[in-house]
């Protein structure tokens, strides 16, 4: 294939052991995708004891993720082509590559976020799969941001489905403080070789604009020397200092945590390397790891809003969550779960049994046959939604 780089198709080849997270977000199309490159550049290194590897070139694949939290986003022209190229739905499961058969399905039944034997953990199971809003209507209503304390919510992060409306939130909060605004611009450093149309780890901020008392998220885990966890990704807090405190290179950031302990924040680094297959004469053809991309830049973002969709996977202290009616399945009780308790969690807008719906039909009969852990939680189902008229 001349169109793809031997850079890349040597790092595609070093790929024995392929794993998607967040797997729910994958739409078929992409996923065949996927099996069509890696059987056009099988691994090197052939994983022979899985069936699957025949569909992804010789490798092992690793699928992860909770089919009933985000759903694939797709705009109309998306379903149009999903529908022209005869795919039953927009689920990564009716890829005509995947053979779910050959997969061993385990399930997870044990929440970690959150508070052991509380309520709030059944309130969770009955949303995410479509159960039982009215009986636990009262105590949505009773999180709604006019019936709290509005300075025990000012520490609240806004989760909201808009990426516009995420950005304006921040932009308006940090307008709001007064003093000056320091920056950070991510620092690269790349192969000669590397494809230079990069685009930021999603750890780091291409550039970081910050003001003492902004709001900030941590966007990685950091631990100390003996392996303590000094913050995670999603710790939430109030920028306190800089280092130094004037001129235009920053080396340090001083952040007060949430839980009111004080940190000191440096940049971090993330390295991205790929396998290189090496064949020097008269030794045995051997795969190195050679570093083509290096970016290093504060692990924070400015924490008043974040989208869902970036949430996912985080741990926040609290949330407010900004309740639309555009909001996808999965969406509200993605932003409910990423707290520990249900005190965490402030609610703006109305909140409905539409924000919770019952799974598609066909994602529940998938469910059913390859997780019959799931078989006795879920409720009737809906539909897949139709195409507008006028694109029918």
């Amino acid at each position: 294939d001349s169109s793809v780089s031997w850079q890349t198709r040597a790092r595609i080849e070093g790929i024995s052991t392929l794993i998607i997270d967040e797997v729910s977000m994958l739409n078929p199309r992409l996923l065949d995708a996927v099996s069509e490159r890696c059987r056009k550049f099988p691994a090197t290194v052939q994983w022979n004891e899985d069936s699957v590897g025949e569909q992804f070139g010789g490798r092992q694949v690793i699928l992860v993720g909770d089919p009933l939290q985000l759903a694939p986003v797709l705009n109309n022209e998306d379903r149009l082509i999903l529908r022209g190229e005869d795919y039953p739905s927009q689920f990564w499961f009716d890829a005509k590559r995947y053979q779910p058969e050959k997969f061993t399905h385990v399930c997870f039944t044990k929440p970690y976020r959150q508070v052991p034997g509380t309520d709030f953990i059944n309130l969770l199971d009955d949303l995410r799969h479509g159960k039982n809003f009215d009986e636990h209507h009262p105590t949505l209503h009773g999180r709604r941001e006019e019936l709290l304390d509005s300075h025990d919510n000012s520490l609240a992060v806004n989760l909201t489905h808009d990426n516009d409306l995420r950005r304006e939130i921040n932009e308006a909060e940090l307008a709001k403080i007064g003093g000056s605004q320091r920056v950070s611009r991510i620092h690269w450093t790349v192969a000669k070789e590397t494809d230079r149309n990069r685009k930021a780890p999603n750890q780091f901020e291409e550039v970081l604009q910050l003001k003492i008392g902004a709001r900030v998220m941590f966007t990685q885990n950091k631990y100390d020397k003996n392996q303590k966890l000094i913050w995670t990704n999603g710790s939430t807090g109030v920028v306190t200092g800089f280092t130094p405190e004037e001129g235009s290179h920053l080396t340090e950031i001083e952040v007060r945590l949430d839980d009111e302990r004080t940190v000191k924040v440096g940049r971090e680094k993330f390295q991205d390397y790929q396998s290189v297959r090496n064949n020097r004469p008269g030794e045995k053809p051997k795969v190195e790891m050679k570093l083509v991309l290096e970016a290093i830049q504060f692990p924070l973002t400015l924490g008043w809003a974040f989208t869902i969709h970036k949430s996912q996977g985080k741990t926040i202290g609290k949330v407010r969550i900004n309740m639309s009616d555009g909001f996808a399945p999965g969406m509200a009780y993605t932003a409910l779960s990423r707290v520990r308790q249900l005190d965490d969690v402030v609610i703006s807008g109305s909140i409905g049994p539409h924000h919770f719906p019952p799974p598609h039909e066909r994602l529940r009969d998938y469910l059913v046959k390859y997780f019959p852990c799931s078989e006795a939680l879920l409720p009737e189902t809906i539909s897949l939604p139709e195409l507008p008229p006028e694109l029918a």
